[in-house]
């Protein structure tokens, strides 16, 4: 994490993207070991939720895995 925030320490967009895909990796990892459930704090941004949620949904729907 520490390696994201310093190549993209000056450009907040792609930080936030780069953020984003690095917990959805880890949420699809947890996913797929059979983690009985996530639970995700937005910090009061609620857009991120609106990019992330699609796509563990896609996840779930792509490994048939139950939430």
């Amino acid at each position: 994490m520490a390696k994201i925030v310093h190549k993209y320490e000056n450009q907040p967009e792609a930080l936030q993207q780069a953020g984003i895909e690095y917990a959805l990796e880890q949420i699809h990892d947890l996913l797929d070991h059979g983690v009985d459930g996530i639970h995700l704090y937005a910090m009061n941004q609620p857009n991120v939720l609106k990019i992330m949620l699609p796509e563990i949904n896609k996840h779930v729907q792509s490994k048939k895995l139950t939430l």
